[in-house]
Parts: structure tokens; C-alpha cells; sequence
């Protein structure tokens, strides 16, 4: 940040997320840890404190109430992540709507869990099993309120005292020789405290109050929107539990006991890439809005830590399962269990990364096909492998079934992030591509033949081929000022005839633009604006910022009021331009910049000189309102002789606007006083502007001088020849500092419109 710039205000919510995810991250990751090893502990008394048939009982227990949770889920918990973290000001309405149906979904949720107890006679721990889930439920929802605004050291704290209370728990209940629903009932405790805690949190940092709230509309729009989350989780956990429950029913308790006992070491490491996930999914939902082209930098990285994390406890928990297993005084059976289970570990590790790279792009679909898929693998796997080898052949499923999930979830993510370094985003329209009538909006077809340019006389330049600033196959992503998100640029349809000179005036169209800018510079440009229309009525606008990384001048600043923080996100000039020369095509450019200083910006650097007619209604105001020859006229100044409803606010888009109502009145004064009928008609009364920046030599003046010639001095604006070849092409370089226009004329620094 430039020293003679104020800090960024508003605050940017995608400013230093990356950096914020990293130390949330080590915070989290260091907390849970200290939290896994207090579990293992837990987990060590647990099973030695129960025998092997009632432990495969507790673990089926557990397993079913997160089947049944899938009814009180409905997929909003992700879509609450992903929507707080784009939205933190609505954190608390989505909250309290959440929580209000979830509570009315539990009861749905407690007689599906009574049926599933039922067919397995667990019926003794339908009740405390109903409020393990509930309670579970809700701490969830609340801890994900955290992880939404990235606010992640209570969450480090909570993860202590959590897993501090829950051994507290076992050791009282392995001391005095409880059964299963106490234990059932420790676990419900735990989470109680959860939900205790991340409410006094949440009202205390003021991000949400519990509260209750039914709004109608909003849960049956974010009921659509995560149907494919509430389908990818049922799935998900259909995948992850579905194993114990099969060997509890084909085999026997004591065989569940065994692999329940195996399954915890690796669930327990599990926590490792889901802190990850957790952590990373808010950041990788905003920059698939705001940041596309870091996107899939930050996935590459994830996905890097994953492996270099999950494939070595994969290799070292298969080479050393016997020891590791005798260590946490497990039973001997469920060793060969624990070896074969260890190489299903790395896969698991760097799935998160695909997951994550789908669902943060609102590919949410693509994971629900993938987790469909890896379902029908793993219970075919089990029905065909447990009859026949046990909880042996449930281990063997498990690894081959996370196979057949990493295959879908990298075929799926590598399509999605097609080989560029941004995800498409999938949200229709926005201002960049705004259209007054829909009929004539689709979308950017990348395949459209380009037409050829034309030139003032109506002649068609050259045969049809790549024109100037033609769209590259990345999509253009536009952030118009005041926008939350960035919105993919649409092209609009034209459907007119391409103007020439022989155009009658009511059939052409003009697109009118205006810059604001901190320089003289097409990297100094801040903001593009336009409106293409006709003489009868406004057809479509284009407005985006542009990513300027100089220092904005302060004076500037004050006139346009765009700081720094603004430019988050928004695209570099050279793709801006890209997009507003489609825009653009085939119409006159209509500016009110006396020497051409926007469309000189525009060109600047092109291959080919731009072919567009120019009018300016500088000098258009000139000639028909009879002001004086050398006198420039405001944009503020001919709005008020004209009478028309608008004022110019030093925004692009304003100033475009107000510029197309501008020429619209002086064309209508001079049809009636002049008789002007066609655009060749206005172009030959205006010569085309032509900017002359090149930089005075007085070393060659000065010998001129010496050898008695004449200097050669620039042609004045008023005389510029028309269609001047190569007029806006790349200029030699310039002075540095404010222009020669701005100095003249006493502009804001603003070069998109002259002060009034």
C-alpha cells in the first residue's frame, strides 16, 4: 500500500484471506492436535472399559445417528458457510432461519432414527441417541458461523475444552463401570457445552444472536440451492457409515467392535485434512467470486499439502499396525484391520482438495454424482467382500472404495477447472452486461465468426478475420463500482446494420464512454462506463472497475471517490478492454474529450489503430449551440443549456450516460438546424479527433531554430485530418504527470468528463 494512500475503506472481504487462512489454519490445526490427543485417551478408556460386543454396539449407535442426521442437515450447512462467508452482514438472518427448520426437522429426524434403532435392536438408546444428534446438529451450525467470517481462535479454544470434558466424562464412566447410554449420553453433554459456548461467542463478537426466524422464501430458495449438498452428504454419509452398520447386521456385534476399534486411529487423523477443508472452503467461495485467477493457484496448493501430509501416515500406520496397535491397547483382532484401513488414509487426505475445488465453485452436482457413484462401489463392495472375509473384507472395501471416489472427484475437478488458472462462474448477468431489452442478451458464444471493422466512409476494413481487442477464451469477469461480486462479462447482441457513412442517423448506434483514470495512461485508468443506444433510447450499459496498481492521486481520488480497496478483484485494463471493445463493435464512439484522451486510451497499444467512428460533443457543442471556437464546453455546463434531466457525478458510468443524453439533444438541434440525415453527414462537419502526445524535443527545436527552419509544431485539435492513419495506435512515450489536456482545460484528473 502506497504511503500517500489512506487505509482501504470499505473493507474488502477478499482482502489477505489467504494469508488469514494460513494462521487460521496453524491456530486450528495446533488446537486440534492437543484435542485428538485428549480423544485418543478417550477413545483408549472407552474401549477397555467396555467388552468388544457392547463397544460394536456404541459405534453402531453413533454411525446411525449421523444417517438420520442427514434429515436435520438438508445441505445448509455448506451452503451457510459459503453464503455467510460472500455475505457476513447476513450471517445472523441465515443462522436463525437455519435454526428454526432444523428444529422442526428433528422430529422427522427422531422417527428415522427409531426405525433404523429398531431393525437393529438398539432400541434401549433410541432417546439418548436422539438428543446426541440434535445437540450435535446445532453445535455444527453454530461452529460453522465461525469458520464463515474466519474468526477461528474460539474455535481452537472450543476444541480443548471439548475433548477435556469429554474424557473427563469416560474416566468417570470407565471408574464406576457404566454402560452404553452413559457413554451415549457423555457424548451428548459434549456437545451440549458446544452449543453453549459458540452462542455466548457468536453474541459477544456481534456476529449473530441466537435467535428464531421462518422466512418462507429464503429456505425454499437455499432448499433448491443445497439439494445437491443435501444429496452429497446423505451420500457421503451413507459412504462413511453404512460399513459398521453391515458388519454389525451380517457378522455379529464382537466383529463390529473389532473394526469400529480399527476404524477410530484413522478416523481420528481424518481431522487433519477436514481442518483444512473447513478452513480454506470460505476463502476458495470468495475468490470464485472476487479472485477467479487465484483460485485455482490456492487448490494446487491444498492439494500439494494434502498429499505431502496423508501419504506418509499412510505408508508409516500400514508399516507399523501391529506395534500401534498393541500401544493403544487395542484387542489383536483389530490389528490387520488397522494395516489395511491405513491405505485408504492418503486417498481420503487429498479427496478434500477436489471436494473443496467443486463445492466452492457451485459445481456442488458434480460431487453428488461422484459420491453416487462411490456409494454403489462401497456397498456393493461390502454385501460381496463381509459375507466372506468379515471386517477384513469391510477394510479392503473401504480403500477400494475411496479409489473409485479420488478417480471421480479428479476427473470431475480437472473438467471443472478446464487447464486455466480461473473457475467459469455460473452466476447469470450483471451490470457489465445489462441489456433495457432482454430479447437481445445471450451469452459469450467464443466460437462467433468476428466481422470486419468499418471505417467512417461505410467501406468494409479488410475481409472477416481477428479484429482488435477479439476475446481470448478466458472469461472476462467484470466488477462494476458498488458490487459485491464480480459478474461475468455478457456480450449483447447487435442486430443492426454496421454503421457507415451512408447510415441514416435513426438506424445507427452510438456507444458513448468515459473514463476515470489517475493518470494519462492506460495503466492508470481506474473505471470504464458506457452506454450503447440509438437516438430513440438507451440500449445497454457496460461498467466495471479497473485493477490500477500505481498510487491513485489524491486530488483524483477525491473527485471520483474510488480508493484502493475498490480495485480488489476487478480486472486488469487490457481484459476490460477486451470486453468494451465488443461492446463496442460496430457503432460510433461518442466521447466529450476535446483532444480524444479516452479513445486515445482505448487504442493505445492495439495492433491495429481502432477503425470506429469518433464524435466529440465538444465540438459538436461548438457548432451547434455557436460558442466560441477555442471555448470547451463542461459536460456539466451543455446539461444545463439542454435542459436535460441528469447530472454528471464523476462516475464512468454516470458520465457516459449523461454524454449519450448529450449528443442525443445536440443531434436533434442540428437534424432541424443543419439537416444533418446520416452519420457521414456529423463526421464530415467534425473532423476525427487526433491526440498528439508526443513529447516536445527542444534539442531539435533549438536546431531548427539555429539553421533558420521553421519548428514543426502539431496540427491544432479544431484542424485534425479526418481518419488519420494509426491515430490512436501506440503514442511515443509522453512526460510523466498530469496532461496536456487536464491543463488546459482545468479537468478533475478524472480525464472521463470535463468539470461543468
Amino acid at each position: 500500500m502506497p504511503d500517500n494512500d489512506p487505509p482501504p475503506e470499505p473493507q474488502v472481504p477478499s482482502l489477505g484471506l489467504g494469508s488469514r487462512a494460513l494462521r487460521n489454519t496453524i491456530v486450528v490445526l495446533a488446537a486440534k492436535v492437543v484435542a485428538r490427543l485428549i480423544a485418543l485417551l478417550t477413545v483408549i478408556y472407552l474401549v477397555n472399559s467396555l467388552t468388544a460386543d457392547r463397544y460394536g454396539s456404541f459405534t453402531v449407535l453413533i454411525n446411525l445417528t449421523a444417517i438420520a442426521s442427514v434429515v436435520l442437515d438438508l445441505g445448509f450447512n455448506v451452503l451457510f458457510v459459503r453464503e455467510g462467508a460472500r455475505h457476513h452482514d447476513e450471517i445472523q438472518r441465515y443462522l436463525r432461519n437455519v435454526m428454526s427448520l432444523r428444529l422442526l426437522m428433528s422430529i422427522v429426524a427422531f422417527l428415522v432414527l427409531a426405525a433404523l434403532v429398531g431393525l437393529l435392536g438398539l432400541g434401549d438408546l433410541l432417546i439418548p441417541g436422539f438428543f446426541l444428534m440434535v445437540l450435535t446438529s446445532y453445535a455444527t451450525l453454530l461452529r460453522n458461523a465461525l469458520y464463515a467470517v474466519q474468526q477461528l481462535r474460539f474455535e481452537a479454544v472450543a476444541v480443548v475444552l471439548e475433548s477435556a470434558l469429554l474424557l473427563g466424562l469416560v474416566l468417570y464412566g470407565s471408574r464406576t463401570h457404566q454402560g452404553v447410554t452413559f457413554y451415549v449420553w457423555a457424548y451428548a453433554t459434549q456437545n451440549a457445552f458446544s452449543c453453549l459456548y459458540f452462542a455466548v461467542v457468536l453474541a459477544v463478537k456481534r456476529i449473530a444472536v441466537i435467535g428464531w426466524r421462518f422466512e418462507l422464501p429464503l429456505l425454499r430458495e437455499w432448499f433448491w440451492k443445497g439439494l445437491p449438498f443435501a444429496l452429497t452428504f446423505v451420500l457421503t454419509i451413507l459412504y462413511f457409515r453404512i460399513d459398521q452398520p453391515l458388519v454389525y447386521a451380517i457378522q455379529s456385534k464382537t466383529a463390529a467392535g473389532y473394526y469400529g476399534a480399527a476404524y477410530k486411529p484413522i478416523e481420528s487423523l481424518l481431522f487433519i485434512p477436514m481442518t483444512f477443508l473447513s478452513i480454506v472452503f470460505p476463502v476458495l467461495s470468495v475468490y470464485h467470486r472476487e479472485r477467479p485467477r487465484e483460485m485455482v493457484d490456492t487448490l494446487s496448493r491444498f492439494y500439494k499439502a494434502l498429499l505431502l501430509m496423508g501419504w506418509p501416515m499412510s505408508v508409516g500406520i500400514y508399516v507399523l499396525a501391529v506395534p500401534l496397535n498393541h500401544a493403544l491397547h487395542f484387542r489383536d483382532q483389530s490389528a490387520p484391520a488397522l494395516q489395511i484401513l491405513a491405505l485408504a488414509l492418503g486417498f481420503a487426505f487429498v479427496n478434500n482438495a477436489f471436494i473443496g475445488a467443486l463445492s466452492a465453485s457451485d459445481r456442488q452436482s458434480s460431487f453428488t454424482w461422484a459420491a453416487a457413484w462411490s456409494l454403489v462401489a462401497n456397498v456393493a463392495l461390502n454385501l460381496a467382500l463381509i459375507p466372506r472375509f468379515g471386517y477384513l473384507g469391510a477394510s479392503v472395501a473401504t480403500v477400494l472404495t475411496e479409489v473409485v471416489l479420488g478417480a471421480q472427484l479428479a476427473d470431475r475437478a480437472g473438467r471443472a477447472c478446464d487447464g486455466r488458472c480461473d473457475l467459469p462462474a455460473e452466476q447469470p448477468g450483471g451490470i457489465g452486461g445489462r441489456d433495457s431489452d432482454r430479447r437481445r442478451r445471450h451469452r459469450l458464444r467464443r466460437r462467433d465468426p468476428p466481422a470486419a471493422g468499418v471505417d467512417w466512409r461505410g467501406d468494409r476494413v479488410g475481409p472477416p478475420g481477428p479484429r482488435a481487442g477479439a476475446m481470448s477464451p478466458k472469461p472476462v469477469f467484470l466488477k462494476p463500482r458498488g458490487a459485491a461480486e464480480l459478474v461475468p462479462w455478457e456480450e449483447i447482441a447487435v442486430d443492426a446494420p454496421e454503421v457507415g457513412g451512408r447510415t441514416a442517423l435513426e438506424d445507427a448506434q452510438f456507444v458513448a464512454l468515459d473514463m476515470e483514470t489517475t493518470g494519462n495512461a492506460p495503466f492508470l485508468v481506474l473505471e470504464m462506463g458506457a452506454e450503447r443506444f440509438t437516438l430513440d433510447r438507451p440500449l445497454s450499459f457496460f461498467d466495471t472497475l479497473v485493477d490500477c496498481r500505481a498510487p491513485i492521486n489524491p486530488y483524483a481520488r477525491k473527485r471520483h471517490h474510488i480508493d484502493r480497496s475498490m480495485l480488489i478483484g476487478a480486472p486488469e485494463f487490457k481484459d476490460a478492454r477486451r470486453a468494451f471493445l465488443r461492446f463496442a463493435h460496430g457503432a460510433v464512439l461518442v466521447e466529450h474529450s476535446h483532444d480524444a484522451f479516452d479513445t486515445w486510451l482505448v487504442g493505445r497499444g492495439l495492433e491495429s489503430p481502432l477503425e470506429h467512428p469518433i464524435i466529440d460533443t465538444t465540438a459538436l457543442a461548438r457548432l451547434v449551440l455557436d460558442l466560441p471556437k477555442g471555448q470547451t464546453p463542461g459536460l456539466a455546463r451543455l446539461v444545463s443549456e439542454l435542459g436535460l434531466d441528469v447530472t454528471p457525478a464523476h462516475a464512468a458510468l454516470d458520465d457516459a450516460r449523461a454524454t449519450a443524453m448529450v449528443f442525443r439533444a445536440l443531434i436533434a438541434r442540428a437534424r432541424e438546424k443543419l439537416g444533418w440525415s446520416t452519420v457521414g453527414d456529423v463526421l464530415a462537419a467534425l473532423p476525427r479527433p487526433v491526440v498528439d502526445r508526443t513529447a516536445p524535443s527542444r534539442r531539435a527545436s533549438a536546431a531548427s531554430r539555429a539553421q533558420g527552419v521553421r519548428a514543426r509544431t502539431a496540427p491544432p485539435q479544431s484542424a485534425a485530418p479526418a481518419a488519420t492513419p494509426r491515430a490512436t495506435s501506440r503514442a511515443p512515450s509522453g512526460r510523466r504527470g498530469r496532461s496536456s489536456r487536464r491543463r488546459r482545460s482545468g479537468s478533475s484528473g478524472s480525464p472521463g468528463g470535463s468539470p461543468g
